[in-house]
């Protein structure tokens, strides 16, 4: 499928089933190298998952005061040392990898193991390093390392108000990292969109060389200027696909780190 104006690839990839100790699970699994961040298998969506047609405005849970780790809102905290994120409220995907087809690098490649050193004394963390080709940023655009939320088709996470995360880069990395929420709009797994996909709900964050947490509600969320079709005024967080980590500045090293990713409701 050819992207006109996505800044990803210009070919979308499902990204290859399969691999356990007991045989194919039919879920997603992380591959060395994607020209695209992977697409759903199934566009039919988790029973409960929001109604409104694709496209036009939804109701976005919002908090009246602060935001809180949702109760059973833990994602992944990485330290049960697997790629599967934790099996809990129907989440059952798989963490992955992807980089761009014109020089980008991005370490640890295949398979993707957790490393030692997590936030707060934990365990366990993702890790990820490399550098980001330089160019045309339709085709050069960069790295990204994300989680499947579902096994198959879309997660419902209309129950909850946005999501935290705890993040840091190394001493030579850039510190620009751009979080990305696909829906049912922006995934084509999702078939609404046809050759603008990937324009992903999410926010540009700036990193530090120490752990933080760091949250963001699904109202906060935007897409890009300039770019991607449809362009709903909101993300559908009843229809949700992955969770996302892109590195996209041009020509740049990255050394970016990763823990404690959860849903958050209100206090």
């Amino acid at each position: 499928m050819k992207l006109r104006v996505s800044p990803f690839a210009k070919s979308a990839v499902i990204f290859a089933l399969c691999a356990s100790a007991s045989g194919c699970c039919g879920c997603p699994q992380p591959v060395e190298t994607a020209t695209a961040p992977p697409a759903l298998s199934t566009a039919q969506p988790l029973a409960g998952t929001a109604s409104a047609q694709p496209g036009t405005a939804v109701a976005v849970k919002t908090c009246p005061g602060a935001m809180v780790a949702a109760k059973d809102g833990l994602i992944d905290d990485l330290e049960d040392g697997n790629n599967q994120v934790q099996l809990t409220a129907g989440r059952a995907g798989y963490w992955w990898t992807a980089k761009d087809e014109k020089g980008s690098t991005i370490e640890p490649a295949g398979e993707l193991k957790m490393s030692d050193g997590g936030a707060d004394g934990s365990k366990l963390a993702v890790h990820v390093s490399g550098k980001t080709a330089s160019g045309d940023p339709g085709t050069a655009w960069g790295a990204i390392v994300g989680l499947r939320l579902a096994e198959h088709g879309l997660y419902d996470a209309s129950k909850y108000v946005g999501i935290a995360f705890k993040a840091k880069v190394g001493e030579r990395s850039g510190s620009k990292v751009r979080l990305k929420v696909a829906d049912v709009n922006t995934d084509p797994g999702g078939q609404v969109c046809k050759d603008a996909c990937y324009n992903d709900f999410g926010k540009d964050f700036t990193f530090t060389r120490d752990w933080q947490e760091y949250k963001i509600s699904f109202a906060e969320m935007r897409q890009q200027d300039g770019w991607g079709d449809p362009r709903p005024p909101s993300i559908t967080p009843g229809k949700l696909a992955q969770i996302a980590w892109h590195m996209n500045t041009p020509g740049a090293e990255f050394d970016f780190w990763l823990d404690d990713v959860r849903f958050l409701d209100c206090q």
